[in-house]
């Protein structure tokens, strides 16, 4: 067996690391975020900050008022437009030593605030097959989902191949 200071060497490594950073966690929908949080919430010292750049938080963050407003598109399977300014107003509040999560796509706009607030990204990659089936069922369970009524209505194969397109 391990010495115990061997074994808690990774946990510190990972504190001393991310403790003087900020971070936003990134992911596509069903691509295993939450189990990124769990494993970042477990490092000592580390705490996850209130800010989640989803669609189902939408409500919290300002739409561009017109096209010339810059802004990022919040979600990846449902992109909606959302407020740099708005997000900006958000990211001020994941402090050193926390982390935010978020499904967003790239944007010039989005990329130059996070460099310009020194927030890092911390991006969850899972086999695409994976992600596409747990999509799939997710959707079919999930009352709430946009997509919902459209899911029930197909079969598992269907699911999976409109989770694809």
């Amino acid at each position: 067996m391990l010495p115990h200071s061997l074994l808690l060497k990774p946990l510190v490594v990972a504190r001393n690391r991310f403790g003087s950073q900020r971070a936003m966690i990134n992911s596509l929908p069903k691509a295993g975020t939450h189990l990124l949080i769990k494993a970042l919430q477990g490092v000592p010292g580390l705490r996850r900050a209130k800010v989640d750049l989803h669609n189902y938080h939408l409500d919290r963050f300002e739409q561009p008022r017109d096209a010339s407003e810059p802004s990022a598109p919040i979600d990846v399977d449902w992109p909606r437009p959302v407020s740099i300014r708005s997000i900006e107003a958000a990211l001020v509040r994941v402090r050193c030593g926390r982390f935010g999560t978020g499904h967003f796509g790239y944007s010039d706009a989005l990329r130059m605030l996070l460099h310009r607030h020194r927030v890092r990204v911390v991006l969850m990659l899972r086999d695409p097959r994976d992600v596409v089936l747990s999509h799939a069922r997710y959707i079919a369970e999930t009352a709430h989902h946009y997509l919902h009524g459209t899911y029930l209505a197909l079969n598992e194969d269907e699911r999976i191949r409109a989770s694809i397109c």
